[in-house]
């Protein structure tokens, strides 16, 4: 038994009359957040090995990449292995794209200085 009446002859599956269309729905994208370090840089094809705790994560880089190195923004030449990544990707497909690229040389130091007594109460 049918308990629901047929659709109108104008109707889709949807039951809207077919002069008004559904909109498409688009694809969110969630941005990720990886860090490690630079293990390879393949320039040609724009790929990033990074080597993070417990994993590593190859990433394509395209031309929407912002590249940072500390303060200064960067070009793709500017990155080496060895150099300490933080990176902003998002899944398309089966690729990982990042979208944001900090790199920071081993061992550099935080240049902000951190608020603490003055000189004269330490020489005491």
């Amino acid at each position: 038994m049918n308990y629901f009446p047929p659709p109108p002859p104008d109707c889709g599956t949807c039951g809207a009359p077919a002069s008004i269309k559904t909109p498409e729905r688009t694809k969110a994208t969630t941005v990720l957040t990886f860090s490690g370090m630079v293990k390879k840089l393949e320039g040609a094809a724009r790929t990033i090995e990074v080597s993070g705790i417990g994993m590593n994560m190859t990433l394509v880089l395209n031309d929407e990449t912002k590249i940072t190195r500390a303060e200064n923004g960067s070009v793709l030449s500017d990155i080496e292995e060895g150099m300490n990544a933080f990176i902003e990707y998002k899944a398309e497909d089966d690729k990982m794209i990042a979208t944001a690229v900090k790199v920071v040389a081993p061992g550099a130091k935080n240049k902000k200085k951190r608020a603490g007594p003055p000189k004269e109460l330490l020489k005491r």
